[in-house]
C-alpha cells in the first residue's frame, strides 16, 4: 500500500486559544483514493488542510505529504501539492503585499526570494510607486 497522506498524533493550538483547535489526527490516504474531509464548523477541518499544506505549523506530531514532512520539509511538500480554498483567494486579513509573498512562497520560493521577485513583478507591472505609496499610508493609519 502507498500512501501520498499520513499524519501522526498531528495537533495544532492557537496561541491564544483555550482548546486545541486540531488534537492528534491519524490518518491515511492511498495512492489513487478519493478522500473527503467531513464535518461540523470548528471541528478542526481548515487547520488540518492548512497544516497539511504547510501554511501553518503544528503544535505536535507530524505529517507527510508525497513522502515529505510537514513540520521539516515544507517547501518539498508544497512542490508536489495544489490548494484551491473554497473562499476568495486572497487572505482578507492581509495586505495585497504580504497575500503575492504568500502566494510567491507557495510556490517554493523562500521568503527572500519571493520578496524580490514581488518586487520585480511589481516594477515591470509599472506599480512599485503604487505599492510604496499604499504601504506608507498603511504604517502611518495603523500607527494612528
Amino acid at each position: 500500500m502507498e500512501y501520498v497522506i499520513t499524519t501522526n498524533e498531528l495537533s495544532k493550538t492557537y496561541a491564544k486559544a483555550k482548546k486545541p483547535a486540531l488534537s492528534n489526527v491519524n490518518l491515511s490516504i492511498e495512492k489513487g483514493e478519493i478522500f473527503g474531509l467531513l464535518g461540523p464548523n470548528g471541528a478542526g477541518k481548515s487547520t488540518l488542510t492548512l497544516l497539511l499544506t504547510t501554511l501553518t505549523k503544528p503544535s505536535s506530531g507530524d505529517g507527510l505529504v508525497g513522502g515529505h514532512s510537514i513540520a521539516s520539509a515544507p517547501d518539498k511538500v508544497r512542490s508536489c501539492l495544489g490548494y484551491c480554498p473554497q473562499k476568495a483567494s486572497l487572505d482578507e486579513e492581509l495586505t495585497a503585499w504580504e497575500n503575492m509573498i504568500l502566494y510567491a512562497q507557495l510556490a517554493g520560493l523562500a521568503r527572500r526570494k519571493a520578496k524580490k521577485c514581488v518586487e520585480e513583478l511589481l516594477e515591470e507591472a509599472g506599480l512599485t510607486l503604487l505599492f510604496f505609496l499604499v504601504k506608507t499610508i498603511y504604517r502611518k493609519v495603523v500607527a494612528v
